[in-house]
């Protein structure tokens, strides 16, 4: 069930993305956020929500992500 639930934000991710080149609706963002969640939480213990930044640049866009987190669960070695 978690794998189809990951699938699903995946999706809608990717026809966001291929839809919204200029600018980033609020909505979009929030599943950003959501998807960047799902996977940065198979890593980090206890994360926050993250927060997306998004800039126009000249060439493209400026990405920033920002969150929270009291552990980390990667395997020893990945984090030093």
């Amino acid at each position: 069930m978690k794998k189809n639930a990951e699938n699903l934000v995946e999706e809608r991710f990717k026809k966001v993305i291929d839809g919204d080149r200029v600018g980033i609706a609020k909505q979009s963002k929030d599943l950003m956020e959501r998807a960047i969640f799902l996977t940065l939480s198979q890593y980090f213990g206890n994360l926050s929500i993250p927060e997306i930044k998004i800039e126009k640049l000249k060439d493209g866009m400026e990405i920033t992500v920002r969150a929270l987190c009291s552990s980390v669960n990667a395997p020893s070695g990945i984090i030093k």
